[in-house]
C-alpha cells in the first residue's frame, strides 16, 4: 500500500492545526469568564446571605424592643477599608466578621442609649485589639474606631488588618 503525499494536503493540514489552536485558546478564555463571573455571583450570594442574616436579626430585635423607645434595637457595623491593595478583605471574610463582631456587642441590644457611655468604654476595650481566628484559614485583628448611638442605631466602625502570628 502506498503512502499518500502529504505535500498536497499542506494547505488544509495548516488550516486544521490553526482551527484546532482557537479552539483551545478560544476555550481557555470562555473558562476564564466563566470563573469571573462565578466568583463574582458567589459574592453577591454571600453578601445577600448576610443581609438576609441581618434583616432577620434586625426583625427579632425590633419586636423584642419595639416598646422601649430609648433602648438600642440594632447593630450596625462597618469595616473601614484600607487603602493598601495588599490589605484589602475579601467581601465573604468582611460578612463573617462583622457576623462575629455584632454576636460579641449583643450585651448592648436592650440598653438605654443615654446610658451607653460606661459600656462603651467597656466594649471597646473588650474587643481593642481583639483577634477573630480561622475566618477562611486567615486570623484578624479588630480596632474600634468609632461608635455612634443615633435613635435605637448603635453604629460601629472598626479596622480589621490580617493577625500573622510570629
Amino acid at each position: 500500500m502506498r503512502v499518500p503525499p502529504f505535500s498536497r494536503y499542506r494547505h488544509l493540514m495548516r488550516f486544521v492545526a490553526i482551527f484546532l489552536c482557537g479552539m483551545i485558546v478560544g476555550s481557555a478564555v470562555y473558562n476564564g469568564f466563566f470563573h469571573i463571573q462565578f466568583t463574582h455571583l458567589t459574592n453577591i450570594n454571600s453578601d445577600l446571605r448576610a443581609q438576609i442574616e441581618q434583616y432577620k436579626d434586625d426583625i427579632e430585635a425590633l419586636n423584642k424592643y419595639k416598646n422601649q423607645h430609648t433602648s438600642i434595637r440594632k447593630i450596625q457595623v462597618y469595616i473601614i477599608k484600607q487603602a493598601n491593595e495588599k490589605d484589602q478583605i475579601d467581601l465573604e471574610i468582611e460578612n463573617e466578621l462583622k457576623k462575629q463582631i455584632r454576636e460579641d456587642l449583643q450585651i448592648f441590644l436592650g440598653r438605654d442609649m443615654f446610658k451607653i457611655s460606661s459600656d462603651a468604654k467597656f466594649a471597646s476595650e473588650l474587643i481593642k485589639h481583639k483577634v477573630y481566628k480561622d475566618i477562611h484559614d486567615q486570623d484578624f485583628k479588630i480596632q474600634i474606631r468609632t461608635m455612634l448611638v443615633n435613635d435605637g442605631l448603635l453604629q460601629i466602625w472598626v479596622d480589621a488588618k490580617r493577625h500573622d502570628i510570629p
